[in-house]
C-alpha cells in the first residue's frame, strides 16, 4: 500500500454543539471561511512540523490500528515517516524509502490520485475540487474548534473528509477521510511546530549517504 494512501485522518470526534438553523448557502460560506483562514496560517510559516497519529478504520475486516508519524513542510516540499516508510518530495520528485525492504522508488507525483490526501492537503490545502459544509462547534482535548465537511464534486474514492480546526490558532486538529470502500483514516495532530530552519536537503533521499539501498525508478 501506498504512503500517500495512507494519508488521512484520526481522533474521535468529540461533542457536537451546533448548526442545524444554518442554511445551506451559510454552511458554503463559513465552511470556506474556516478553510481559507487555515490555509493562510499554515501558508504564512516558511516551515511546518507535526507530529501526529494515524488511526486507520477498516469496517470491512473490522480492524483497527493506530500508528505515530511525522511530516514536515516547506513550501510544496514535504518529508513524510509513516508505517516503517520515508516518503520525500522535493518538488519535482517523490522517494519512498521502506527501510525493511531496503529499496526506494522514485516516482513522479500523480495530480490525478485522489486516493488519499496529500501532506499539504492535510495542512491546508482545499482551494478547490470539494463541496464545503460548516458543521458547528465541538470540543477536542478542551479546546474548541470548528468542523467543517468537504465533499468530491467530481468523481473520486473519497466519500467525504471532515476536519477540525483549533478556532483560536486556526490549525488542523483532527481530520478524518471516509473512504468509499469502508475504510477510514484518521489523523490527530499531536505536536505542530513552525518556522524552524530546514536544509532543501532535508526533503530528498541521500543515495551517497545509503549505498545500500536499491533504487527503484519508474518515473
Amino acid at each position: 500500500m501506498k504512503i500517500r494512501q495512507l494519508l488521512g485522518l484520526g481522533f474521535a470526534l468529540s461533542t457536537l454543539l451546533a448548526t442545524a438553523q444554518t442554511t445551506d448557502d451559510e454552511s458554503a460560506t463559513m465552511g470556506r471561511e474556516m478553510l481559507d483562514k487555515m490555509s493562510a496560517t499554515t501558508k504564512s510559516h516558511a516551515t511546518v512540523e507535526a507530529q501526529f497519529t494515524l488511526t486507520i478504520d477498516d469496517r470491512q475486516s473490522q480492524q483497527k490500528s493506530d500508528h505515530k508519524g511525522s511530516l514536515a513542510l516547506k513550501g510544496e516540499k514535504y518529508r513524510l515517516e509513516l508505517l516503517g516508510t520515508t516518503t520525500y518530495f522535493d518538488g519535482q520528485t517523490i522517494f519512498a524509502w521502506q527501510h525493511d525492504a531496503g529499496e526506494v522508488t522514485l516516482q513522479n507525483p500523480d495530480a490525478d490520485d485522489d486516493a488519499a490526501l496529500t501532506p499539504a492537503a492535510i495542512l491546508g490545502s482545499f482551494d478547490s475540487g470539494y463541496r464545503v459544509r460548516y458543521i458547528g462547534d465541538a470540543t477536542v482535548g478542551g479546546a474548541v474548534c470548528h468542523e467543517v465537511d468537504l465533499y468530491p464534486t467530481e468523481r473520486s474514492n473519497i466519500a467525504r473528509v471532515r476536519l477540525t480546526i483549533d478556532s483560536r490558532t486556526y490549525r488542523p486538529r483532527v481530520i478524518m477521510q471516509q473512504g468509499k470502500d469502508g475504510t477510514s483514516f484518521f489523523v490527530r495532530i499531536d505536536k505542530f511546530s513552525t518556522d524552524k530552519p530546514l536544509a532543501d536537503s532535508e526533503f530528498s533521499f541521500d543515495s551517497a549517504a545509503h549505498p545500500d539501498v536499491e533504487i527503484i525508478d519508474i518515473r
